[in-house]
């Protein structure tokens, strides 16, 4: 029996308002938002709308690796436990590869959303996890405002290729070191300068004997946890008396060769790299001043 063609256009219309109805509910963007992890906080505070977040860790509370402390005390804190979160009832949940893994298997278990990211090694790394996060949460256009202002300042025509460059070591504390495969690494090189501890590693990150950092005598030491007044046994390298031997940059005397850049800006990967760069830049301008 052949049906009325008035009766297939209203069915069809029924059809498509179904789908509609079914497509809305099924890729409805998260209003209900945690996370588990600093640098998921630090993208979440960047790049979502405050009213859509309902938890952040305790982390972001803390001046010296938070970007956003001020923002981040409007907002319950947790510490990166599963029961913690599950009262909450979020609709999204982000958390890092190296989150705690029983937190997120079991919140996955319970039938939580949880979206896991991979810290950023590299500018690349960090635009992934900016668009990633931004179309997950409906803010595409926000994302890729970010991913605009970071992609200004580490464009490749601002890779500087000419001249004798000064050399430099990312010394943390413990002697820890980075090199190459590592954000802090691109970052260097983009500010004009030459990690030279690239080549002395058995990885992107190693720890470096402050005798061979001596052997090296580079131009400037980075770091970020030069402080004089810390009590904390792992600072002692960087107070140690024998770094004096290399504290002046041969073309000034008398000027340190200690580069502080706070964790803040380049332990997690978003738009605060771009302040790492310019204070690496800094350096290098009121060192060649006549």
């Amino acid at each position: 029996m052949r049906l009325p063609c008035n009766f297939n256009n209203i069915l069809g219309l029924w059809l498509v308002f179904i789908v509609f109805m079914f497509s809305s509910t099924v890729y409805a963007y998260p209003k209900r938002i945690a996370s588990i992890n600093l640098c998921t906080d630090q993208l979440l505070l960047e790049i979502a709308e405050p009213n859509k977040i309902i938890s952040i860790t305790y982390l972001s509370l803390d001046p010296e690796i938070s970007n956003h402390p001020k923002r981040a005390k409007k907002y319950r804190v947790n510490h990166g436990l599963a029961e913690e979160i599950v009262h909450l009832n979020p609709d999204l949940i982000l958390a890092g590869k190296y989150s705690s893994l029983s937190a997120t298997k079991i919140l996955r278990t319970l039938g939580f959303q949880v979206a896991v990211f991979e810290p950023a090694v590299s500018t690349d790394g960090i635009y992934k996890n900016i668009e990633r996060l931004s179309k997950l949460i409906g803010r595409p256009n926000i994302g890729k405002k970010v991913i605009q202002k970071i992609k200004k300042k580490f464009s490749p025509n601002r890779l500087e290729k000419q001249g004798k460059k000064p050399t430099a070591v990312i010394f943390k504390a413990r002697g820890f070191t980075l090199g190459k495969n590592s954000l802090a690494n691109e970052v260097v090189l983009y500010s004009g300068l030459i990690n030279i501890a690239e080549d002395q590693l058995r990885g992107s990150f190693d720890y470096m004997p402050l005798e061979q950092l001596i052997a090296l005598n580079p131009d400037l030491i980075i770091t970020d946890a030069f402080n004089e007044n810390s009590p904390s046994l792992s600072q002692n390298l960087l107070r140690h008396p024998a770094l004096g031997k290399i504290s002046q940059i041969k073309s000034r005397e008398n000027y340190p060769n200690v580069a502080v850049i706070p964790a803040r800006y380049w332990n997690c990967g978003n738009s605060s790299i771009t302040h790492a760069l310019a204070q690496l830049k800094n350096w290098q301008i009121k060192v060649n001043k006549p």
